[in-house]
C-alpha cells in the first residue's frame, strides 16, 4: 500500500492534480483533496493533462502498432489492462498549453490517426498496478517501455485535424441565433448531424434536441414545404418520437412564444455525447 501512495505521489508531482475513482463511489475526488483511505482504494484515475492512451482491444495489432509508433519516433509504455487488451501511454508535453476542449481533439486526432478505440480519448482509465475492475482477477501491469528519453513532438496533420475542429466547433458556439434564415437549414452541423445519424432514447434528445431545433426552424422563416422533409428525416432517426413533436415547437415560435432557441445547451448536448459535428472521424 506504500507503493500506491509512492506511485500516485510521483503522478502528482510530475504530471499535476488528477481524479481519482472507485466503482460505486458518488462522485469522482481530486487528488489533491484526497484522504489517505480514499488514495488506498482508488482503482481508477483521470487522463493527465499531458497524456494520451491509445487503447487497443485487439492484442494482435500490438506489435504492429508499437513497431509504427516507433518508426514515428515516439516514446511509450504499453501496459496490460489486465482485461482483454493494451493500454499504450504517451506524455505529450504541449498538451499542457490547449484547453481542454482543444486538447481532446488533438487526442481524438492522434487516436484516430492510429486506429484505436476513441473511448480514452476523454474521462477515466484503470489505474495502475491495480486488480481490473471487471473481476478478471489481473492487475493492469507494465508490459515494455520504449525510448522515454525523447520529448514527444504531436504530428502536425494531428494539429492541423484538431485545430479545424475546433474553429468549426467555436464558429458553430458563437453564431448569433438571430441569424437564422432558411439557408440555414442546409448548412447547419447539428440539422445535418440529425439527418445523418441515430439519435436514441434516453438521452435527454426530447428536452434539448428537439425543442431547440424546433425553435430554431419556427424562426428560420423556412416554409412548411422546406421544413417537412427534414423533420421527418430527424423524427424517423429518433425511435418513439414523431413529427409532431418537433412541428409543437415550430408553431410555438411563430406564434412568437420564443425569441430564440437556446445553444448552449445544444452545444452541451452534443459535447456530452461525443457527436462528430464536423464529420471528420
Amino acid at each position: 500500500m506504500i507503493e500506491k501512495t509512492k506511485m500516485l505521489d510521483g503522478f502528482f508531482r510530475e504530471y499535476g492534480n488528477f481524479y481519482i475513482f472507485k466503482m460505486g463511489w458518488p462522485k469522482q475526488v481530486l487528488y489533491s483533496n484526497a484522504n489517505h483511505y480514499q488514495k488506498l482504494e482508488a482503482n481508477h484515475r483521470s487522463l493527465f493533462m499531458v497524456e494520451t492512451v491509445l487503447d487497443l482491444e485487439d492484442p494482435g495489432r500490438l506489435n504492429e502498432l508499437t513497431e509504427k509508433l516507433k518508426k514515428d519516433g515516439f516514446g511509450f509504455k504499453v501496459w496490460n489492462t489486465g482485461s482483454r487488451g493494451y493500454h499504450i501511454q504517451l506524455i505529450f508535453w504541449e498538451l499542457e498549453y490547449y484547453k481542454e476542449d482543444h486538447r481532446k481533439q488533438i487526442r481524438k486526432a492522434f487516436i484516430v490517426k492510429y486506429g484505436c478505440d476513441l473511448q480514452k480519448m476523454t474521462g477515466l482509465v484503470a489505474l495502475e498496478n491495480e486488480f481490473h475492475w471487471k473481476g478478471t482477477g489481473k492487475r493492469k501491469t507494465l508490459v515494455s517501455v520504449h525510448n522515454l528519453n525523447c520529448n514527444n513532438q504531436l504530428p502536425e496533420d494531428v494539429l492541423k485535424q484538431a485545430e479545424r475542429v475546433q474553429i468549426d466547433a467555436e464558429k458553430w458556439k458563437n453564431a448569433p441565433p438571430t441569424a437564422l434564415s432558411n439557408e440555414w437549414l442546409k448548412r447547419d452541423p447539428v440539422i445535418k448531424y440529425c439527418l445523418g445519424h441515430v439519435l436514441p432514447d434516453g438521452t435527454g434528445r426530447y428536452g434539448i434536441v428537439v425543442k431547440n431545433l424546433g425553435i430554431a426552424m419556427g424562426l428560420c422563416g423556412a416554409s412548411d414545404a422546406e421544413l417537412h422533409p427534414i423533420i421527418n428525416k430527424m423524427a424517423a432517426n429518433m425511435p418513439g418520437r414523431n413529427p409532431q413533436d418537433f412541428w409543437g415547437w415550430v408553431k410555438s415560435a411563430r406564434a412568437g412564444r420564443y425569441t430564440q432557441y437556446n445553444r448552449r445547451e445544444l452545444v452541451k448536448w452534443f459535447k456530452n455525447h461525443e457527436a462528430d459535428l464536423d464529420g471528420k472521424g
